[in-house]
């Protein structure tokens, strides 16, 4: 694929009808960015690599690599190495507190000298009291996720 904002020429008036042409310009440069940096990507169809950048503006994430919200992926399918773009977990967080859907998430790691019960049967609940030092080894992760009905 050209390395160049000119490559994503095909979907610039798609992209800059569902976002604005300013963002098409940003993401555009950062997709550039992307390619010039991975060659297996940089080898990903053309098709791909555009339909990628595009769903950037449907689904209204980024690929500023500061924010780490999304990433194109190389994948390969039959002979073919095709473009994916994934959501991050902080991706997938923001896509869900901006449509609405989630008032908070947030995830935690817990480690083998933490104190962490989880509490079954008609009150549902996490119990994690982190140690100050020498945590221990990952043994697990949990999310919370508090919905605007009050649920969690």
């Amino acid at each position: 694929m050209e390395l160049a904002i000119s490559a994503f020429e095909p979907i610039r008036q798609r992209f800059s009808e569902v976002m604005d042409e300013k963002t098409f310009l940003k993401e555009a440069s950062f997709a550039v960015q992307l390619l010039s940096k991975n060659s297996y990507l940089a080898s990903s169809t053309q098709k791909s690599v555009l339909e990628s950048v595009l769903n950037v503006a449907q689904i209204g994430i980024t690929l500023n690599p500061a924010l780490k919200l999304a990433y194109l992926v190389p994948r390969r399918v039959g002979s073919d190495v095709v473009c994916c773009l994934e959501p991050s977990y902080q991706g997938l967080c923001k896509l869900t507190t901006d449509t609405g859907s989630v008032k908070n998430i947030y995830a935690e790691i817990v480690y083998s000298n933490d104190k962490f019960d989880r509490i079954l049967g008609t009150e549902n609940r996490i119990v994690h009291i982190p140690k100050n030092s020498d945590r221990g080894e990952a043994i697990g992760v949990y999310a919370v996720a508090h919905l605007f009905d009050g649920r969690t």
